[in-house]
């Protein structure tokens, strides 16, 4: 059946049956946006399809049981008397829109990931059913999570990376700790509780058919004859000892909770229809008997490939990498999160989420690579390197979503920008894929003789997803200016300078259609500020133009049209001091404010660090960022609780503070603030990889003075070192370390 057909048996359809004509509508949506060959990536249309799926659930489902004990964020969204409060009424799906944080634990090298939500509840499978820990007072009375008089998490690492909730109650303390160790039967995820003070009487490990998103199924819990635990769905969950009690419910019955005043249940498990099974195992911790216990589940399904050859320990894994030294307790500490954060998405490919975005793009991956080679974990880096080539088609294009034009300039910037950090070269195969993906750009591009009003750039994609409808979005034009140069660079040390000038030409050109493009662009807006796009109005996708400066550095640092873009986002785009991302997001985004902190470093804006500051304030107790944060919560809005992006733009910025590349030369400690230098505090750090080789930095703060040490291992001819501390004399060295005392201003 062809298209014309197939669209007018729809459209005879739905209107005999009284419904909108949904070609009619699809047809009207379209004209909001340029005409693309791809109309949205089928990528994301799959994901908001499962997502909303999931969110029919959570709406046939939540709002007729609210007697259950559901994730404090349902119960937040439901109360009417609390600032997160979401009406339900003509929503026909019900989602996690003000709380959606989450963090991870895990395994390095293993792509499974435990979640864990600000109250403790521990969902051990991606999008599976959730454990939660509930304790019964010396009356008698038994309380969840969400009724401790407050509530501490923090990550520990101590011991690898662990979650350790606190749940404070009128007499006693709940402690839960989340974490994943290696053992002979294979890598596990273990919860343990314990209770400190008196008047607990017990605790209770219970099985929940709900997560982070809402409502996840359980049709079978199990209690085996032999054993000290039970089976969920076929998923052993073993107890430290054997409880003294077990409880379960079906939907029919009722959550479980309101179950555990009765008599304990002899029966050997429950199932239900309706995937509503919950359980309880009670321990009692009174008259004597221990107050804790502990839990242990497989990391992942008997189905999945867990890596059980796989045997990398915490230590092991981030042995090697950039140390970084910090005054500031708090930024120290969503340092070392963010350098965990890190290392824990990337066990082979590159995620840049542990749940909602267990997927991979391009451009998140091309960031948090930028990030492992900054912070010393350049094997790491390589090893996600080869993922981006098996990705590439026979047309040269490297494609993770069907319709964004930007990831083939993404991928030759950070391999070009990989073999600059550590001198290696690119062997021949891997070279002519290279090629291929900038032949690939030079046939992307629209042609200059067509007659089209943007002739000589890339066309209308979706580009990065937070900057609006398909456009013809300078965004993707930046990258791959950028990644022809770097591919020319690559064609040139390898000897082929037939290459090399023919890709220097063609960025030369594409970049010098931008230019005309913004100069008529300009005209139209009388001012400087770069748009999204040529015909697009300025608004808070400017952002997205951020890029020219960082990372990309096409235009000068004092260059007209990145100051008024800077001057723009200061003047319409902030929200509490951060970046406000009003469409799509609709919410504050850590990692867009993070590169507007570098591109006004960059440019010597003195608020660089405000904006860190900021978002530093932002950040979870246990130091993560949701993809956009609620500005009345301070919950996450939109995407993952957890983001990778963000994690590594905190640890690109850092090391930016201390050491940044510009041109050929290394500009250290431009962004440190005064507040780091009091007298006595050492600020450091050491073994950041930059193009050319290594580096490492200290600063030693005195009452009048500050010295700064250095030392630099370079592979290829040394660059330039200038030391731009602010408030302290300039200075320019080439050599390879050294000391300088710089006097206060």
């Amino acid at each position: 059946m062809s298209i014309s057909p197939l669209r007018s048996l729809i459209r005879r359809q739905a209107v005999a049956k009284g419904f909108p004509d949904p070609m009619a509508l699809l047809d009207q949506l379209s004209r909001f946006a340029e005409p693309s060959e791809v109309a949205y990536p089928v990528e994301l249309l799959r994901a908001g399809a499962t997502m909303h799926a999931r969110g029919l659930f959570n709406s046939a489902i939540l709002q007729y049981n609210t007697d259950w004990k559901w994730p404090y964020w349902i119960n937040r969204q439901f109360d009417p008397d609390d600032k997160s409060f979401v009406p339900r009424a003509f929503s026909l799906t019900y989602i996690n829109l003000t709380h959606r944080n989450w963090v991870a634990v895990g395994l390095p090298d293993i792509g499974f990931y435990p979640l864990v939500d600000p109250t403790g509840l521990l969902t051990p499978y991606w999008d599976g059913w959730s454990l939660d820990v509930w304790s019964c007072d010396a009356d008698g009375r038994w309380h969840t999570a969400q009724d401790a008089m407050s509530i501490e998490q923090r990550l520990d690492f101590s011991d690898g990376l662990a979650v350790l909730t606190l749940l404070h109650c009128a007499e006693y303390t709940v402690t839960l700790r989340v974490s994943a160790h290696h053992t002979e039967e294979g890598p596990v995820c273990r919860l343990a509780c314990s209770v400190e003070g008196k008047g607990a009487k017990a605790l209770a490990v219970t099985v929940r058919p709900a997560n982070p998103e809402g409502i996840s199924f359980v049709h079978t819990v199990e209690r085996p004859r032999r054993g000290t635990g039970l089976v969920v769905d076929d998923i052993p969950v073993s107890f430290s000892r054997k409880p003294d009690a077990c409880f379960f419910s079906d939907y029919r019955q009722g959550d479980v909770f309101h179950q555990l005043s009765l008599a304990p249940h002899e029966a050997g498990g429950r199932s239900c229809p309706q995937g509503m099974v919950t359980a309880a195992a009670v321990f009692r911790c009174d008259t004597g008997m221990p107050g804790e216990v502990s839990c242990t589940l497989p990391l992942c399904k008997p189905e999945q490939d867990c890596g059980h050859g796989t045997q990398v320990e915490w230590d092991e894994a981030l042995r090697g990498g950039c140390r970084f030294q910090i005054p500031d307790r708090h930024f120290q500490y969503l340092t070392d999160a963010a350098l965990h954060s890190l290392v824990l998405l990337a066990p082979g490919e590159v995620y840049p989420g542990s749940f909602t975005y267990k997927r991979f793009w391009f451009r998140d991956a091309t960031y948090m690579v930028s990030a492992l080679l900054a912070t010393g974990y350049v094997q790491r880096a390589k090893t996600v390197l080869g993922h981006f080539i098996r990705r590439q088609l026979p047309t040269g294009y490297f494609r993770s979503q069907e319709g964004e034009w930007d990831s083939n300039g993404q991928v030759l910037w950070i391999f070009a920008h990989y073999f600059a950090v550590t001198g290696e070269r690119p062997d021949r195969t891997l070279l002519e894929r290279l090629i291929r993906g900038g032949e690939w750009i030079r046939n992307k591009r629209l042609r200059k003789d067509a007659g089209h009003a943007n002739a000589g750039l890339l066309p209308a994609g979706f580009s990065a997803e937070h900057l609006g409808p398909n456009d013809y979005y300078y965004w993707d034009d930046f990258w791959s200016v950028a990644g022809l140069n770097a591919l020319a660079r690559l064609c040139g040390e390898a000897g082929d300078t037939k290459r090399q000038r023919l890709f220097t030409e063609e960025a030369r050109d594409l970049m010098s259609v931008i230019e005309e493009s913004l100069r008529r662009a300009e005209e139209r807006h009388g001012r400087a500020a770069i748009p999204s796009a040529p015909l697009r109005r300025l608004d808070a996708a400017v952002i997205g133009s951020i890029v020219a400066s960082y990372p990309l550095r096409l235009f000068a640092p004092d260059d007209e049209r990145l100051r008024d873009t800077l001057d723009y986002l200061r003047e319409h785009c902030l929200v509490r001091g951060t970046f406000y991302q009003q469409m799509i997001h609709s919410g504050i985004n850590a990692y867009l404010t993070l590169q507007l902190a570098q591109a006004a470093l960059r440019s010597g804006h003195s608020d660089h660090f405000s904006y860190i500051r900021n978002i530093a304030a932002m950040a979870t107790p246990v130091g993560q960022w949701p993809e956009a944060i609620h500005p009345r919560t301070g919950g996450g809005c939109m995407g993952d609780g957890q983001h990778g992006w963000a994690s590594a733009e905190w640890l690109l910025m850092m090391r930016n503070l201390f050491v940044r590349e510009e041109g050929d030369a290394l500009i250290l400690a431009s962004g440190i603030p005064r507040e780091w230098l009091q007298p006595g505090n050492v600020v450091a750090c050491q073994g950041s990889p930059v193009e050319g080789g290594l580096i490492s930095i200290e600063l030693h703060a005195r009452e009048h003075a500050v010295e700064l040490r250095w030392s630099a291992l370079w592979h290829g001819e040394a660059r330039p070192l200038h030391v731009r501390l602010p408030g302290f004399a300039p200075h320019t060295t080439q050599q390879a370390s050294g000391a300088l005392q710089l006097k206060r201003a």
